[in-house]
């Protein structure tokens, strides 16, 4: 009697030990899918606050830092767009960060778009459920006749994963992978990796940090770092501008500082 009380025991106690998966990948991926739109479409203009910080690295024969900068600039994310203006200058009018302080790396979708990019590139069937655990992982790849992700002003295919929260269906954090750089951008490989704040559910699909990373042409690295703070859909209290940008010593901005020696 004994033994066989352990015996109906133990088959429980096994599978309490056993990793359980309480969601459908396909279903959740399919809400997660028609909440990226559905915050896209509420987000199509939206503007933060950008804390960066810029990094160049030597790769060669060893890992150093030879200089770094930290700026503060607000990025308006206008149709997919991303437009850049010095705090408080109410006009978005640079187009990139090269463009408003030279020097640095930046891509086409550290700073927010990415998301929507990805919506309109991504074939659904080319998404795979990889694995569950307190965030759900799928993968993607995306040709390159389908992709709008710009490296050095040209078109690249990628691939790379998204994390879902299985409870709330909301996307936490998206990885992207340049492998093959298109010729002569000067970049061996690139990865962007965003995290989005938790909205428990919400419409909003904000980013909370972004890390850009590059590994260039001649053993460089360029390595940009971005917490986001205030973002908040687009109102209209500042303007969107596409008209020229302004001389060079009028994009001077106190708010960053120069490129300095690591």
């Amino acid at each position: 009697m004994r033994c066989f009380a352990r015996h109906g025991i133990l088959p429980i106690a096994f599978a309490a030990l056993l990793p359980s998966q309480a969601f459908d990948p396909n279903a959740l991926l399919a809400s997660a899918m028609k909440k990226i739109e559905r915050g896209f479409n509420r987000q199509r203009r939206f503007t933060c606050d950008a804390f960066i910080v810029r990094e160049f690295y030597r790769t060669v024969p060893r890992r150093v830092l030879v200089g770094r900068d930290r700026l503060h600039v607000e990025v308006a994310v206008f149709e997919g767009r991303q437009l850049f203006s010095w705090p408080g200058a109410g006009t978005f009018r640079f187009k990139t960060l090269q463009e408003m302080v030279g020097l640095g790396a930046s891509g086409s979708g550290e700073f927010g778009p990415f998301a929507a990019s990805f919506l309109a590139d991504s074939d659904p069937a080319s998404i795979r459920f990889h694995g569950g655990g307190d965030l759900a992982e799928y993968t993607y790849h995306v040709p390159l006749a389908a992709s709008h992700f710009l490296v050095s002003s040209q078109r690249s295919a990628y691939e790379g994963s998204l994390f879902v929260d299985p409870k709330t269906g909301d996307l936490r954090r998206l990885v992207i992978h340049v492998t093959d750089p298109p010729a002569g951008s000067g970049v061996v490989h690139a990865e962007v990796d965003t995290t989005y704040e938790a909205d428990a559910g919400g419409p909003d699909l904000f980013p909370a940090e972004s890390t850009l990373t590059m590994a260039l042409d001649g053993d460089g690295e360029a390595v940009n770092r971005v917490t986001y703070r205030g973002c908040r859909v687009f109102t209209g209290e500042s303007t969107l501008s596409f008209g020229p940008a302004p001389t060079p010593e009028q994009g001077q901005s106190p708010h960053g500082s120069g490129f300095l020696p690591g």
